[in-house]
C-alpha cells in the first residue's frame, strides 16, 4: 500500500504543476499571435513616431489575450463549433495519461524513472511515425472521404488504447498498446487539416485564435480530472480508473466527431 497510500498528496502536488503548465501552454499559443502581430510592424514604427503607437499595441494585445471573443466566433458557427468541441475532447484524452503516468506505472508495475523514460521515448517514436507517415497515408487511402473516417476511427482506437493501458497487468502490455495508439494518433493532424479547410485564407487567423482559446480552456481539464480520479481510486486498488474515464472521453469524442463530419456544409477535399 506504500506507493498507493502516499499517492493522493503526491498526485495533488503533481496536478498543480501540470495544470499550471497546461494553462501556460494555452496562453503561449495566444501570446505567439500577439508577438507575430507586433513583429509584422503593427506598432514598432508607429511607436517611434507617435506617443500613442505602443499604447494601441498594448491595448490590442490585451484584447487578443482574452480567449472569449474568438471562442464566441467558433460557437456561433454550426459547422465550426462541433469541430472545436472535437479538438477539445482530443486534447483532454491525449493529455490525460501524462498527468498520472509515472505514478500509475510505478504503483502497478514497479517502474522507476529509467523504465518510464524508456516507454516515453518509444511513445515519442510512435507519435512521429503516426503523424508523420501514417496520417497522410490514411487520408490518401480514404479517397474522396478525406480526413473524416480517419478522425472518427482515431477516436475509437484512442478509446481502445486508453482502456488497454488501464487494464494492463504487466509492463509489456503497455508497449503492446502502443501499436493501437500509433494508429489512433493519426487523427490529430487529420482533424487540424479538416478544420482549417472550413474557412477561407482571410479567416484563418480568427479560426486559429478560436482554437487557441479552446486549448487554453481545455488543457487544464485533463490533469485536474485524471489526478483527482487517481488520487481517489488508486488507494482503493483501481489505479487504472482515470484511464477508463479518458477512454469514455474518447468515445464521446468519436460521437461528436461523427456528428461534425456529417455537417452538410463540410468541405471534405
Amino acid at each position: 500500500m506504500g506507493v498507493l497510500g502516499a499517492a493522493p498528496r503526491a498526485v495533488a502536488a503533481h496536478a498543480a504543476g501540470t495544470v499550471l503548465a497546461a494553462a501556460a501552454g494555452g496562453w503561449t499559443l495566444t501570446l505567439s499571435a500577439v508577438v507575430a502581430d507586433v513583429a509584422a510592424g503593427t506598432g514598432a514604427e508607429t511607436g517611434a513616431s507617435s506617443g500613442g503607437g505602443w499604447t494601441a499595441v498594448v491595448a490590442r494585445a490585451a484584447a487578443q489575450l482574452n480567449p472569449l471573443p474568438p471562442l464566441r466566433l467558433l460557437l456561433a458557427d454550426s459547422l465550426l463549433w462541433p469541430l472545436a468541441a472535437t479538438t477539445a475532447l482530443s486534447d483532454v484524452a491525449t493529455r490525460g495519461p501524462a498527468a498520472i503516468f509515472y505514478f500509475y506505472a510505478h504503483a502497478k508495475f514497479g517502474w522507476d524513472t529509467p523504465d518510464v523514460a524508456a516507454f516515453l521515448s518509444t511513445l515519442g517514436g510512435a507519435l512521429l511515425v503516426s503523424q508523420g507517415l501514417l496520417a497522410p497515408a490514411a487520408v490518401a487511402a480514404a479517397g474522396r472521404h478525406g480526413e473524416a473516417p480517419v478522425i472518427v476511427a482515431g477516436f475509437l482506437l484512442d478509446a481502445a488504447y486508453l482502456a488497454l493501458l488501464g487494464a494492463a497487468t504487466r509492463g509489456a502490455h503497455l508497449y503492446a498498446a502502443l501499436a493501437v495508439a500509433t494508429a489512433a494518433w493519426a487523427a490529430a493532424p487529420a482533424l487540424r487539416a479538416l478544420t482549417a479547410r472550413q474557412v477561407p485564407p482571410a479567416a484563418q487567423g480568427r479560426l486559429q485564435g478560436g482554437l487557441a482559446a479552446v486549448a487554453t480552456l481545455s488543457a487544464p481539464a485533463a490533469p485536474v480530472v485524471t489526478t483527482a480520479l487517481y488520487g481517489y481510486w488508486a488507494p482503493r486498488g483501481v489505479p487504472g480508473a482515470p484511464l477508463y474515464a479518458l477512454a469514455g472521453v474518447a468515445l464521446v469524442g468519436a460521437a461528436v466527431a461523427a456528428s461534425a463530419v456529417a455537417h452538410p456544409r463540410l468541405v471534405r477535399r
